[in-house]
């Protein structure tokens, strides 16, 4: 079990799944005849988060009313608006970041990963790692890579494609609140910014993880996460 809260980013304009985002944001694109943002809630739940800080931006309202609706939902969950303009992922994490402790993890909320929390905390903790990023072996399969591993787990991280690269970012990390509270000198900016900057301090370590990771970022990985939850309701419940 960990104490530590989970940070969602779920701001985005998923212009790349429209017509469906016309009207409703990502996190409430259906997935077995529920919202997506419903299995992650129960995915996490399930693995013993309690407390779940939502930063939201592209109709959050609708994230928002639907959650309070649900009532083992809404004791947990704390929401954090961009604003009148999208911050980027590393803006919208800012304007949570001081209402945070001291470490979080952090998701990237339209992905559903195979990861077990407790074994990822306790990696991070063990090594006295203050920021690791789940990765996955991935040689350019699933998305384009974007990491490699150096010595003693400190990874490389670039935003770009590299065929000397044979790793993904898995979309979870372990964030050290003073460490990027320090980092964030502008109001606007992407996370991929600052885990380049960790990446040049070596300041970022790796967690591999095995198995792959389903989205709603696509029309296909729409349709393989619906598959994959009705095939693993007992992840969920």
């Amino acid at each position: 079990m960990t104490s530590y809260p989970m940070v969602i980013l779920l701001g985005g304009l998923a212009t790349r799944i429209r017509p469906i985002t016309n009207t409703i944001p990502k996190a409430m694109v259906i997935i077995n005849d529920k919202p997506f943002i419903y299995w992650i809630l129960k995915y996490y739940m399930k693995q013993y988060i309690t407390n779940f800080h939502l930063l939201l931006g592209y109709k959050g309202d609708i994230i928002e009313d639907y959650i309070s609706s649900v009532s083992c939902f809404s004791s947990r969950v704390t929401y954090h608006y961009d604003g009148h303009s999208l911050k980027g992922t590393g803006g919208a994490l800012l304007r949570a970041a001081r209402s945070l402790p001291d470490k979080f993890i952090l998701l990237y909320g339209d992905t559903l990963l195979r990861i077990k929390i407790s074994d990822f905390v306790t990696y991070a903790e063990l090594h006295r790692y203050n920021n690791v990023m789940s990765i996955l072996k991935n040689y350019n399969n699933w998305d384009k890579s974007n990491v490699s591993i150096g010595l003693d787990n400190n990874i490389t991280y670039c935003n770009l494609s590299n065929s000397k690269r044979n790793y993904i970012d898995y979309g979870m990390s372990i964030i050290n609140k003073e460490t990027f509270l320090a980092y964030a000198d502008k109001n606007i900016f992407e996370l991929s910014e600052y885990y380049e900057y960790l990446s040049r301090e070596n300041k970022l370590y790796g967690y591999e993880v095995k198995e792959r990771f389903y989205e709603i970022g696509s029309f296909k990985g729409i349709e393989e996460t619906d598959d994959f939850v009705k095939k693993n309701l007992n992840l969920f419940e």
